[in-house]
C-alpha cells in the first residue's frame, strides 16, 4: 500500500519491486499516492507526506473500506470457483 502525498503527482516506479511481488503472489495492492480525495485536501496534512490526525482518520476509512470491497470480491470467487471433494 502506498499512502497519499499531498498534491502528489509522483511516480510509483519506486515501488515496481512491491508491486511485482504483489502480482506474483495476488495479493492486492492499493496505491493511494496521488488519490484525489485526500491529496487534495491541505487540511488533512502536516507536510507533504505525513497526514495529521484528521487526514489519518479519513485515510483508514478509506482503507478498510477498499479492504472489506476486496475482501467480498475474493469471498465471491473463491465460493463461485469453488470444487466439492468427494
Amino acid at each position: 500500500m502506498i499512502s497519499p502525498y499531498f498534491g502528489s503527482n509522483s511516480s510509483i516506479t519506486i515501488y515496481e519491486p512491491e508491486i511485482a511481488l504483489c502480482e506474483k503472489y495476488g495479493v492486492p495492492f492499493f496505491n493511494f499516492i496521488d488519490y484525489p480525495y485526500i491529496v487534495e485536501q491541505s487540511e488533512y496534512f502536516q507536510d507533504l507526506s505525513h497526514m495529521n490526525h484528521k487526514g489519518a482518520m479519513a485515510f483508514t476509512n478509506m482503507i478498510v473500506t477498499e479492504v472489506l470491497k476486496n475482501m467480498e470480491l475474493y469471498s465471491n470467487s473463491y465460493h463461485h470457483n469453488k470444487t466439492e471433494i468427494k
